[in-house]
């Protein structure tokens, strides 16, 4: 089993916006991604963690970020005040 790192939380003023501006950057720079992975990794595997168990959580995080760099093309994703990860954040 791989554990996630954990990384402190972003610092205040860090949201939704500079989520959306991480994922913009990283059509340019793909590394740029590695932020969003940095910043909502740990949180995720929590939240996977409590709802399926220690042995799904490694999966399912690295899959659902890979969907989501995959996705990062799609405009949606950097419309300012639209969080890269809402239900996450909601849930957790």
């Amino acid at each position: 089993m791989t554990t996630v790192p954990i990384r402190p939380s972003p610092p205040a003023g860090l949201g939704e916006d500079d989520d959306a501006r991480l994922i913009a950057r990283s059509r340019e720079r793909p590394e740029a991604f590695a932020e969003l992975y940095d910043r909502h990794a740990a949180d995720l595997h929590r939240y996977v963690t409590r709802r399926l168990g220690a042995d799904l959580a490694d999966d399912v995080v690295g899959e659902t970020f890979l969907i989501a760099f995959r996705r990062r093309p799609r405009p949606s994703w950097t419309t300012p005040g639209r969080s890269s990860a809402p239900t996450c954040r909601r849930a957790c």
